[in-house]
């Protein structure tokens, strides 16, 4: 499939690929070291507090991933200390913590990964790129994401919240693109998406309406 409608428009792979890379080209060294670190970095907080807190890497990045959405990556990390320590119970919606309950009464990362996956494709693939930095696999595809694929450069607009509703079928065309993309510039997926986010950020912050460090770097 090489087209697919999305707001109104048809857009195409060979499109959305050479957008990715044209951020990817404009990316300054500091965009270029956040970006390529930034799982790695997201990885090391959930060890060192599943040491802290003696439990499994895996549980702490699924709770991390459960307790994402919408909210700063800085919320997010405190909200999961909160949660775990149970300082604080109502740190999200009832149906994320659900599943952040539910993650810590998993055997295995795919567990996780499925619970997740229900009406949360984003979530499932942000939990997996944080739990394995190093391989490629999925990309976290969130309206950051998307936007940024949309948006170009010039025109660079604060994202929708709603260009997070997306089908699977549209979920896996952008994911398609960054991971083209990413093969073609020799580097892993969800590298490349979050490099094209601290991209599309440094944009925006030239601007008077800054974009906070969300949840996840796009």
């Amino acid at each position: 499939m090489g087209k697919i409608k999305f707001k109104g428009k048809g857009i195409s792979i060979h499109g959305l690929v050479k957008r990715i890379l044209y951020y990817h080209g404009i990316a300054n060294p500091e965009n270029l070291e956040q970006g390529m670190s930034w799982y790695n970095r997201a990885h090391e907080f959930c060890k060192g507090l599943g040491e802290e807190l003696n439990l499994p890497l895996f549980h702490v990045a699924g709770v991390v991933a459960a307790l994402s959405p919408l909210v700063e990556w800085s919320v997010n990390k405190q909200n999961v200390r909160d949660f775990l320590q149970g300082t604080r119970v109502s740190v999200h919606t009832k149906s994320q913590i659900a599943k952040a309950h539910a993650c810590l009464h998993t055997e295995y990362p795919e567990e996780i990964f499925n619970l997740l996956t229900i009406k949360g494709t984003k979530t499932s693939w942000f939990f997996w790129n944080i739990l394995y930095p190093d391989t490629a696999s999925g990309v976290t595809i969130d309206r950051h994401a998307i936007g940024s694929c949309v948006f170009s450069p010039s025109n660079a607009a604060v994202i929708p919240d709603n260009y997070s509703h997306i089908t699977i079928n549209q979920y896996n065309f952008f994911m398609r693109a960054y991971m083209r993309a990413a093969e073609i510039r020799g580097i892993l997926p969800h590298q490349m998406q979050a490099i094209v986010w601290e991209v599309y950020k440094s944009i925006r912050s030239k601007t008077n309406d800054v974009l906070p460090e969300t949840e996840t770097p796009f």
